[in-house]
């Protein structure tokens, strides 16, 4: 399966990420990148249980990111011992103010207690 690209103006705003949990669930994340040396940077590490916002510089300019890739550990937990709990989960790499072309992930279903979210995809430039 290949990686899916979030496609970037080179001229446009550096990009940002939000990360979205919803349903009433608890849930952590860490966000990062590897540039084109394989050199990884953290870009953010937090949960939704606090009043920090869960939108975040990418780190870098569009121009620049090319080729990187962006990584990213979504871990969910339910908040009761209901066996029809849901989860849903996204992360929207944003430029502009606006979603970027490929950058929406979405994750749903059925919640087993945990839910253990790994995804990459790499940055490109649109043409």
């Amino acid at each position: 399966m290949a990686i899916q690209e979030i496609k970037l103006d080179p001229e446009g705003a550096n990009p940002e990420v939000e990360i979205i949990i919803g349903q009433a669930q608890f849930g952590e994340y860490i966000v990062s990148r590897k540039d084109t040396t394989g050199t990884k940077h953290e870009i953010k590490e937090g949960d939704n249980d606090d009043d920090v916002t869960d939108k975040f510089p990418v780190g870098g300019t569009a121009a620049n990111l090319k080729d990187q890739i962006l990584r990213w550990h979504l871990l969910i937990r339910a908040l009761t011992d209901d066996p029809n709990e849901l989860y849903f989960a996204q992360l929207v790499v944003t430029q502009d103010n606006k979603p970027a072309d490929g950058g929406t992930f979405t994750y749903q279903g059925q919640l087993d207690e945990v839910k253990n979210i790994f995804d990459v995809a790499r940055f490109v430039h649109k043409t």
